[in-house]
């Protein structure tokens, strides 16, 4: 079966551009394959609609912990940057850096 590239993955295995833990077009359909295989087992036994939810849940679960530490490191870094631009207002504010005065004298054309 022939599936559309969607996942944006190399179609084939290739080891000069593998990427540790990465998977390539194959291998991420047979890894999907196996999660559906193990749906049909279930499905004789449970509705296939309260299935589909059991997936859909784990699936949000298994990614909440990736969502959290996502959110962190994109909170660490919003704090990081507002903390450098307050620095760097505080240095200009020091420095006199913060307006644009222009001093006239004979060196300076206007």
């Amino acid at each position: 079966m022939s599936f559309p590239n969607w996942h944006q993955r190399p179609d084939k295995f290739d080891p000069e551009t593998n990427v540790t833990g990465r998977l390539d077009g194959e291998s991420f359909i047979r890894v999907a394959d196996q999660f559906i295989s193990l749906a049909n087992q279930r499905n004789r036994k449970i509705d296939a609609t309260e299935l589909q939810l059991v997936m859909l849940f784990a699936a949000a679960r298994y990614a909440a912990p990736v969502g959290e530490t996502e959110m962190k490191i994109f909170l660490i870094s919003s704090v990081i940057a507002i903390v450098i631009a307050v620095a760097a207002f505080y240095v200009l504010q020091t420095t006199g850096m913060d307006t644009a005065s222009v001093t006239s004298g004979p060196d300076v054309r206007l």
